[in-house]
């Protein structure tokens, strides 16, 4: 439907879900990126066929490889190559708490505890805290409470009317690990399973 000419400017959180107020320093982003690859065994990749209201996806092997897929990463993220890089980097934290709060499961060297049979629910609103508090930490403020808000709602509206469970030991440890990558020195909690 048209909009009348009265109308004013919709604002940018309809817009824009994905919209980040902040800039992210070029280190953070390379670091986590080259410690993704390299320490946590996980490829990501940037792709233009997401929907623009889609920020990222994650998924744990078998995945085809080739140039873009390394046969030696166990997982994959591919993060919409349409946003800018601190929305991105909002993607990313969030795939990732997907998967150090264990919702793809474990493999042999993984640090997290798996955790597949969690509620879509929970898992959104435990990966989205994971990328709103990363983000926040890394001076960006996205608009995740919106996002947040709407799985608590959706949750309240189920027949015991409350909010599913969730692990908040589990996401400040993602959240912290997510932070981690980003800096210098970081050390993979991989390299210390036995």
């Amino acid at each position: 439907m048209p909009r009348s000419e009265e109308a004013g400017e919709l604002p940018e959180k309809v817009t824009d879900p994905f919209a980040v107020e902040g800039e992210l320093s070029d280190e953070t982003w390379t670091r986590t990126l080259q410690n993704c690859r390299k320490q946590e065994k996980v490829t990501v990749r940037r792709s233009a066929n997401l929907h623009r209201r889609h920020g990222g996806q994650v998924e744990r092997s078998p995945f085809h490889t080739g140039p873009q897929n390394p046969s030696d990463c166990l997982y994959r993220v591919v993060i919409n190559k349409n946003l800018e890089r601190e929305e991105q980097y909002g993607a990313l934290a969030h795939e990732l708490g997907h998967l150090f709060c264990g919702h793809l499961g474990t493999d042999t060297e993984t640090w997290w505890d798996e955790c597949p049979s969690t509620d879509r629910d929970q898992k959104e609103i435990e990966a989205e805290s994971v990328a709103y508090l990363a983000c926040r930490r890394a001076g960006l403020h996205s608009i995740s409470e919106r996002y947040l808000h709407w799985h608590a709602e959706r949750a309240a509206g189920s027949p015991n009317c409350l909010l599913p469970p969730v692990r908040l030991r589990t996401i400040l440890d993602a959240t912290g690990y997510v932070e981690s990558m980003g800096e210098d020195g970081f050390q993979s909690k991989r390299d210390t399973q036995e």
